[in-house]
């Protein structure tokens, strides 16, 4: 009964996250729960089978799920959704639409770069430390700083040329 408290404490302190992760790749509620179901459901066959190290069990759930959510998309051909967000209560129409622009333009912008450098910014911004990123992604810890530091540069290349384009778009209309 030892790995159902393991399990159980994991799941509480994990789920939230791994599915905003999931989310960030997937676009869609329903598609992040069920990948982040089945990132815990693997989290708990290995931990059943005393296959799971306690000390590292954060990278290896975004590792995991991280796979799962990219076979998912080449399985099924993806394609991105329109970004759905929560309008702040009380927040014009104005100021939900400019938000709701602004992610899309960056899903765009992140579905676009080489599925590393996403990768390696969207755990950044889940605040995982460099350790943690190193594991995931399969690289040695001291190259995230230098590689995150190209993708952050990709991705603010690319949004600025897209964000030209589309202000120069807008501004002919």
């Amino acid at each position: 009964m030892k790995f159902q408290a393991f399990f159980e404490q994991s799941y509480t302190r994990y789920f939230p996250e791994i599915y905003r992760f999931v989310f960030s790749m997937v676009r869609s509620e329903n598609e992040a729960k069920e990948l982040a179901q089945d990132t815990f459901l693997a989290f708990l066959e290995e931990i059943q089978r005393g296959e799971m190290p306690t000390a590292k069990v954060r990278p290896w759930l975004y590792r995991v799920s991280k796979n799962k959510t990219l076979n998912a998309l080449r399985a099924t051909k993806h394609s991105q959704v329109d970004v759905q967000l929560q309008a702040h209560t009380g927040s014009s129409p104005e100021v939900a639409m400019t938000q709701k622009e602004e992610a899309k333009a960056v899903a765009d912008v992140m579905s676009g770069l080489h599925e590393r450098d996403a990768t390696l910014l969207r755990l950044y911004a889940m605040e995982l430390s460099y350790a943690e990123i190193a594991e995931v992604v399969g690289i040695e810890r001291s190259s995230v700083g230098k590689m995150l530091n190209r993708a952050k540069q990709a991705f603010r290349s690319t949004f600025e040329k897209r964000h030209r384009t589309l202000s120069a778009s807008l501004s002919k209309s």
